[in-house]
């Protein structure tokens, strides 16, 4: 962690300049997952207090929620979703619009979106990043989408 918040032009500084540098948020998560005591064998969603995901995923992102009414979304599921490694969130006080983040399984994403469809309504921030997702379903209140193909490593 002490390499990666060096300065950019440092010859310590992790990773390497000429590689892709790391986001605020991933520094963030990485950061809580330290604090969190680093256990290999559980998914960052068993590392993480409620508390701490959801000071991740309410970052100063400024968007504005679909004009609809969407029903609240099975508990059941979230709960079964959840324990897969699905970061679930609602996204304001008082909706059932939901956030969902992918983040710490990229190889079991497109299996889980399946289960996701009965809520599928509910979800306006999906975070695919490195995830092996071949293909969606209909996210008709999806406003923001983050995506980028996973490469195995």
């Amino acid at each position: 962690m002490k390499r990666i918040l060096l300065p950019i032009d440092d010859e310590d500084h992790m990773p390497p300049k000429e590689k892709k540098q790391l986001t605020e948020e991933e520094k963030k998560l990485l950061s809580m997952w330290i604090e969190s005591g680093v256990d290999f064998k559980k998914k960052i969603s068993e590392s993480l207090n409620e508390k701490q995901i959801k000071e991740l995923s309410h970052k100063a992102e400024s968007f504005e929620l679909p004009d609809v009414t969407v029903s609240a979304p099975d508990e059941k599921l979230l709960e079964k979703l959840t324990e897969a490694g699905v970061a679930i969130i609602p996204v304001a006080k008082e909706s059932n619009f939901l956030q969902a983040n992918f983040i710490s399984i990229p190889n079991e994403t497109q299996k889980l979106l399946e289960t996701m469809k009965p809520i599928e309504k509910n979800i306006v921030i999906l975070k695919l990043n490195k995830t092996n997702v071949t293909t969606l379903g209909d996210y008709e209140n999806l406003i923001s989408l983050r995506s980028r193909r996973y490469t195995g490593r």
